[in-house]
């Protein structure tokens, strides 16, 4: 599935979660409607996921050398970096908080930009 689709899959699930939110108390939902209100945070969850982890490595391709590892290292403490500063807890309020996919579309591909400065790193040291 490419980016769009993926990205319209995420859409029409967080409108159907805005939805819900907005139409039903917070009390039901967390009783009568409880399975499939949290089938569908999880269903949410995981298409984030996986479209995240899509943008992020998008276009890497690395060796299984020395260099190869100290990229993959480097892009980890990168990530691990971005996590510490609030990335995930950002992405989850812009979606179930804001339903926003669009920015944590962008903060993903914000993040993208550091770990391409990587790779262009990685890929400079190999063609020498």
């Amino acid at each position: 599935m490419d980016f769009k689709n993926q990205i319209d899959e995420l859409k029409r699930l967080v409108e159907k979660l805005k939805r819900n939110d907005s139409n039903v108390s917070k009390e039901d939902l967390m009783t009568k409607y409880k399975k499939s209100y949290m089938e569908l945070k999880n269903e949410i969850k995981k298409k984030a996921d996986g479209l995240i982890d899509e943008i992020l490595i998008e276009g890497l391709l690395i060796v299984k050398d020395e260099r190869g590892y100290k990229c993959l290292e480097d892009i980890s403490r990168f990530v691990e970096k971005k996590k510490d500063e609030g990335i995930i807890r950002q992405c989850s309020d812009l979606i179930f908080k804001k339903y926003d996919v669009d920015k944590v579309v962008e903060l993903a591909k914000d993040v993208k930009t550091g770990i391409d400065k990587i790779y262009s790193n990685y890929l400079e040291e190999v063609e020498q």
